[in-house]
């Protein structure tokens, strides 16, 4: 649904004229004014690392399936985090993505003739049914989390660490990307103690529930969104792919990294006020 506003609102701002942007021509439309370029910039980057960690999900599951042992217990128990973070984080964005979606239109877009306004109405749902975020919450934070003493969790960020310790060993340009994930992984560390010393306060562990929720999903779809990039850099330094596929995927990461990963931050510093 994210995706289908988003893609209306290209479309839109690319054959709409209003107004001369900045340093451009007049009948320029308005897809090169800057405030629309930020919002469909940091719509593309959230809807790819929500689709991102869909996937990541769905293997996990596949995975823990697939395998036996203490294999299969693994990916079960990475799942089974997921699981939360991809319900609650994904529905919770497209409510912002699909509201953007509906700014890029301006009045056109409260009317109901673009049809805007119906991805924002249908997906005011989304965050309710079938568990609400809430409800998601208190899943990740008591039988995700403080039933293990965070281990899973801990378990998942070592692992985006390891990954950006590699990218950035590997160069090809993205060292900055991974080095911004590093700093939000060490921020999303210290909130997960300050999740686990609430253990004995169940209330205010659940208070703390939707933004620890919000952030492992900015986390783990930054997480998704720089692997991908150090993909395609070194898919193009090989010479390998579309040239422009493999710039945009980098270019994605980076909007993400400058407009969707600081809110690792802003829930991190929620969680221990």
């Amino acid at each position: 649904m994210s995706d289908r506003a988003y893609q209306q609102a290209v479309a839109y701002a690319r054959d709409r004229v209003q107004g001369t942007p900045l340093e451009r021509e007049k009948g320029d439309t308005i897809i090169h004014h800057p405030d629309v370029l930020r919002l469909l910039t940091a719509m593309r980057g959230e809807i790819e690392a929500m689709r991102a960690l869909l996937l990541v999900g769905g293997f996990s599951l596949d995975k823990a399936h697939e395998e036996a042992g203490a294999d299969a217990e693994f990916w079960e128990t990475r799942a089974n985090l997921l699981i939360p973070v991809i319900k609650g984080w994904l529905t919770e964005r497209s409510l912002q993505l699909t509201s953007d979606a509906l700014q890029v239109h301006g009045g056109m877009g409260f009317i109901e003739e673009t049809g805007a306004a119906q991805h924002y109405r249908d997906a005011r749902i989304l965050p309710i049914y079938e568990g609400t975020t809430a409800i998601q919450a208190n899943d990740l934070v008591f039988r995700k989390t403080l039933r293990d003493g965070g281990a899973a969790v801990r378990s998942l960020i070592a692992e985006i660490r390891t990954d950006m310790d590699e990218i950035a060993s590997g160069g090809n340009g993205v060292g900055a990307t991974a080095s911004a994930m590093r700093a939000a992984c060490d921020t999303a560390e210290a909130a997960l103690d300050t999740l686990l010393a609430r253990a004995n306060s169940p209330r205010d562990a659940a208070a703390s529930g939707a933004d620890f929720l919000m952030m492992l999903g900015y986390l783990s779809g930054g997480w998704q969104l720089a692997r991908g990039a150090a993909a395609a850099a070194r898919s193009a330094a090989s010479g390998e792919g579309d040239p422009e596929f493999m710039a945009a995927k980098q270019a994605t990461a980076g909007a993400y990294m400058a407009h969707s990963l600081p809110e690792v931050s802003k829930m991190a510093a929620k969680i221990s006020g």
